[in-house]
């Protein structure tokens, strides 16, 4: 099999060789070929306009193919953009063993920042920072707690809310 897509040079092999076999044996399109994210029938033109369209939509957590849909590869820029208003560095944060002090705090803003959507789950967000599900967990309940009664993370929190309307 990997011989004969090898002859395609495209980035979808497998649907490349499809639409060659379905041309030979004058076949059509199956009616649930042009299904996007198991929610979106069309294009992917179609399902890049659907998606634009409720993009800031807060997601239901129950439905899976949404949460999927809305979030793409954004978590990556997020951090980046926030990274840069609360004046950090964002390799630093995330590549070095233990964090402290200031940079404590502002990693543990970016991880409830990315909780907060609702589109992340505390697995991704743990890929991210190098740490385990359990570890963003414990770190969400502390920042919860901390809420209520630290101004600075409050205001930073506040800051970086502000400017990515979440």
């Amino acid at each position: 099999m990997d011989l004969i897509l090898s002859r395609f040079n495209v980035n979808n092999k497998h649907g490349a060789y499809r639409e060659m076999v379905q041309s030979y044996s004058n076949e059509g399109k199956e009616m649930w070929e042009g299904l996007r994210h198991g929610l979106i029938l069309g294009s992917q033109g179609f399902a890049d306009r659907i998606k634009a369209k409720f993009k800031f939509q807060k997601p239901d957590i129950e439905v899976p193919q949404r949460r999927q849909v809305l979030r793409g590869n954004a978590a990556v820029t997020t951090l980046n953009k926030a990274a840069s208003i609360l004046k950090c560095d964002i390799g630093v944060i995330i590549n070095s063993g233990r964090v402290s002090g200031k940079n404590k705090d502002k990693r543990d803003v970016l991880i409830y920042l990315l909780w907060n959507t609702g589109l992340y789950n505390n697995k991704e967000i743990g890929e991210l920072f190098g740490l385990g599900y359990s570890s963003i967990s414990r770190q969400i309940a502390i920042m919860k707690s901390r809420l209520s009664k630290d101004k600075a993370i409050q205001e930073m929190l506040t800051k970086v809310n502000s400017l990515f309307k979440i």
